[in-house]
């Protein structure tokens, strides 16, 4: 190969480097910026009301960011991966009406289950929502009492 060649060798060389140096810091970082990140918590409270000692469980989805979350849906599961909401209307009834349209970074949502004493327990949660990136986006979490020490 003469010097021609190794020049224009070297040149295409320069250009791929410059193309991964771009992508690196400058396309990458907006793509992550229009991420959002979901966590699901659950909660269980007790508390002394007016009518006595209270129970309460509550799933909590929080947006860890840095993109808003758009159209958040929330869908609570049992042992079994069947949907609560559909086994038991009732366990719903305190929640916003779904979806949710913005859920901003370090905003949490609660959603407090209607649990009546046939209601099984609640181990998973599947959140669906609408960020910078493509069409939807979707997570699986478990759930459990136990997650903090």
């Amino acid at each position: 190969m003469k010097a021609p060649g190794w020049s224009a060798l070297a040149a295409w060389v320069a250009l791929a480097i410059s193309l991964v140096n771009v992508w690196y810091s400058v396309v990458r970082l907006w793509l992550k910026e229009r991420k959002a990140s979901p966590s699901a918590d659950l909660e269980l409270l007790h508390y002394v009301s007016a009518n006595g000692p209270t129970e309460e469980v509550r799933v909590v989805i929080t947006n860890h960011g840095p993109a808003t979350m758009r159209r958040v849906d929330v869908q609570v599961f049992d042992e079994d991966g069947q949907s609560l909401e559909l086994a038991d209307e009732s366990v719903s009834a305190l929640w916003p009406k779904m979806p949710i349209e913005l859920l901003h970074v370090g905003q949490s949502l609660y959603l407090t289950l209607d649990m009546a004493l046939g209601t099984r327990d609640p181990r998973a949660v599947l959140i669906r929502w609408q960020d910078g990136r493509r069409p939807g986006q979707s997570r699986w979490s478990a759930l459990s009492y136990n997650r903090r020490a």
